[in-house]
């Protein structure tokens, strides 16, 4: 039997703008801060003039930040953290067979009203890398209209996605039990993980309400994401 996937940990400030910039740029101040001041205190301990002692702490300590701004810009180009990118909600949609009709008047009023068969939710996303990325869902729950997919096989298996690629991550199908063609209700909850292959250890959350604008004859018009606030 398959072991349940642990639920992410709730999102606060530090994990919104990602806890190693924060620890990286902690260090950074700490750091440059305290080489300038040893040059200063070493100047001061030598004696020398008070400009020179200004001088020289200001030019170690911009030389320090200007180093760690370029070897953060390296560690951000090289890693796969956050470069995975949201694009859109999809909707995938199946609609039942119609039979052929005894009139064209019958015909056209059938092809006016749809009923659907199956339908499917999921989401775009974008590799905004200049590697490749590894890309599957971890866990997911979708429902339209109240109607839910059965219960499926989680994790789904890891898509492949070249650098400034789209692709499509479905969950899985939902059965619409005829139900006719309108304006629909869906909800999206869903764990993408992403990374190196084999190594997905970073993640995306998304929790949002749905609302499909859907004609009669089946055509899908647009989809709104609203996205809930505590997410």
């Amino acid at each position: 039997m398959a072991k349940a996937p642990k639920e992410p940990k709730d999102r606060d400030f530090l994990d919104q703008i990602g806890r190693a910039q924060v620890l990286y740029s902690i260090l950074v101040f700490a750091g440059t801060s305290g080489l300038a001041t040893v040059a200063a205190v070493s100047g001061f301990l030598e004696r020398q003039p008070v400009m020179w002692i200004i001088t020289c702490a200001v030019l170690v300590l911009y030389a320090g930040l200007g180093a760690a701004y370029f070897f953060g810009h390296v560690l951000e180009f090289i890693t796969p953290m956050n470069k995975l990118r949201y694009v859109n909600t999809m909707v995938a949609r199946d609609l039942v067979e119609i039979k052929p009709a005894r009139t064209q008047a019958i015909a056209d009023t059938l092809l006016k009203t749809r009923h659907l068969e199956r339908m499917q939710l999921g989401v775009f996303v974008q590799n905004t890398s200049h590697f490749d990325l590894s890309a599957y869902i971890e866990r997911a729950d979708t429902q339209i209209e109240g109607n839910r997919p059965p219960i499926g096989q989680y994790p789904k298996a890891a898509t492949k996605i070249r650098p400034g690629q789209t692709v499509v991550l479905f969950d899985d199908l939902i059965n619409m039990n005829s139900h006719r063609c309108g304006r629909l209700n869906g909800r999206l909850d869903m764990l993408v993980k992403y990374g190196e292959a084999k190594n997905e250890k970073y993640d995306i959350v998304l929790k949002a309400n749905v609302d499909i604008m859907m004609r009669p004859d089946g055509n899908v018009e647009n989809v709104w994401t609203m996205w809930d606030a505590s997410k």
